[in-house]
């Protein structure tokens, strides 16, 4: 627990610094262009997300590898695995900008019911590459655990990106948005070298030792499974915004891009952990009960991180959305109910499946991805056009899906890991579990008394919850510091 706050007091700079950009972001295209702007614009934001979580191919195989080797002191075999696996992904970037050529107007056509964005989509492409550098250094960062320069190296990034949006969105509209996509990866280029450079972080790839081939092969089998995951969750949204569109143009989407925005960037901070802390983490764990002991540990934290966000986002739903948004999206409030829950069973689900991927648990992980997206898709179909759900027709299949996800991980990591919870945490999930369904219940009924009870809901827990000994880690680690 205390690793992880430590490494939460410096990842929550960048993290609240990226957070504020895509409220900026978001506030700025929803004013000038409204909930239109802001369904074309998260095709996009989807697209992005969906190119450069299938590349760099093998990233999670790599962060757990040069981690591994980073613990033996193996610079030389790092320095291969970077080489070796950045030019094999620079010919996987090349044929999917030369399939986007061809293609482009009937991939534009088929996210946005128009042909007008091929060109820009053609200019995303071509970035691929460049963005790959950017990728491979986060991977290197985050896989060695330099969390100061890591902390550096994002908070520029989103400063960047921040400083390139503003004005092209301002003049350009949405074309100034995904532009500025180009300008951030090459501003930040630059960035990167100066920061590598001023942190005496020197990545040689001439200086190589080759690793066993088993390595390089199982690197690609986390990467081609990931590829495979991945591709289904983006494809799986993509379809999700199209079918949204289809019944409800693109205010529709922009309406649940709104939603799913603010509940995604609000917990983005323990993916993030996730991703740069415990899976590295966990990589180097050899017991069942090192692994059984970073898992409590994370329950708790994500117990404590949480459950003041749901009850502030429920609580002040109608205050949030016209304010970091517009008074277009106000009927955004309605799916909070179904979306907040929904992602506390993410969080835990990706909790009890983060042991997975470095424990190479391969088969077991992408069945229960292809479970849940297609779930997803089916609930979403069947809500969409069989019932008058309407919009909250994807929140609602949504959570539905995550509460079947988790009990998979669940379940999985109890037959496996033997897992059970650690006392304290029976009784924090007991008492979130109350405390949460009382606020809502109020709140869905009467949203006057969401504001009535947000404070002594807020003070129940935080006595409930935080202990004199933890305080005092709290102050040692501020502390050090």
């Amino acid at each position: 627990m205390k690793d992880i706050l430590k490494n939460v007091s410096k990842l929550s700079v960048p993290i609240g610094l990226n957070f504020l950009v895509n409220i900026i972001r978001n506030k700025l295209i929803s004013t000038l262009i409204g909930p239109l702007g802001l369904g074309i614009y998260s095709q996009f934001i989807n697209l992005s997300g969906f190119i450069y979580a299938i590349l760099p191919i093998g990233s999670l195989g790599l962060i757990k590898y040069i981690a591994r080797y980073h613990e033996e002191n193996k610079t030389n075999e790092i320095n291969y695995l970077l080489k070796y696996f950045y030019l094999k992904n620079v010919v996987f970037s090349i044929i999917a900008i030369t399939f986007i050529i061809i293609f482009k107007e009937d991939l534009s056509t088929w996210l946005f019911s128009s042909s007008d964005f091929s060109n820009l989509l053609v200019l995303f492409f071509i970035f691929i590459p460049l963005n790959l550098i950017l990728n491979f250094v986060d991977i290197y960062l985050k896989s060695t655990r330099i969390i100061n320069l890591y902390v550096i190296f994002l908070s520029v990034n989103s400063l960047v990106s921040l400083i390139c949006t503003i004005p092209l969105v301002y003049y350009w509209k949405i074309e100034g948005a995904i532009v500025a996509f180009m300008f951030t990866t090459i501003i930040c280029l630059f960035s990167t070298y100066v920061i590598l450079k001023k942190g005496k972080v020197n990545i040689d790839i001439k200086s190589v030792t080759a690793v066993d081939k088993s390595v390089v092969k199982n690197i690609y089998k986390v990467g081609i499974v990931s590829l495979i995951s991945l591709a289904v969750q983006s494809v799986t949204f993509l379809l999700i915004r199209s079918l949204l569109a289809d019944k409800y143009g693109f205010e529709g989407v922009g309406i649940f891009q709104c939603v799913y925005s603010l509940s995604a960037g609000y917990f983005g901070l323990f993916f993030v952990i996730l991703g740069n802390y415990s899976i590295p983490k966990v990589s180097a764990l050899k017991e069942v009960f090192e692994i059984n002991i970073e898992l409590n540990d994370t329950i708790k934290f994500l117990l404590l991180l949480y459950v003041p966000l749901v009850i502030i986002m429920f609580s002040f739903r109608s205050v949030l959305i016209p304010l970091l948004y517009s008074n277009e999206f106000i009927t955004a409030k309605n799916l909070f109910i179904y979306q907040l829950p929904a992602e506390i069973f993410r969080a835990f689900s990706w909790v009890f499946g983060l042991w997975l991927i470095p424990k190479l648990k391969i088969k077991a992980w992408i069945i229960f991805e292809l479970i849940f997206y297609s779930g997803f898709i089916l609930l979403t179909v069947i809500f969409l056009n069989f019932t008058d759900f309407e919009i909250k027709s994807v929140s609602i299949a949504y959570l539905i899906s995550y509460v079947g996800f988790f009990v998979l991980n669940f379940s999985y990591s109890v037959s496996n890991l033997e897992f059970k919870f650690s006392k304290n945490n029976i009784k924090l999930i007991t008492g979130a579990l109350i405390l949460i369904s009382v606020l809502f219940v109020s709140s869905e009924i009467n949203e006057i008394w969401g504001y009535y009870l947000f404070i002594p809901v807020i003070i129940i827990w935080s006595f409930y919850s935080i202990k004199k000994h933890d305080l005092i880690r709290l102050k040692e680690i501020f502390r050090l510091k």
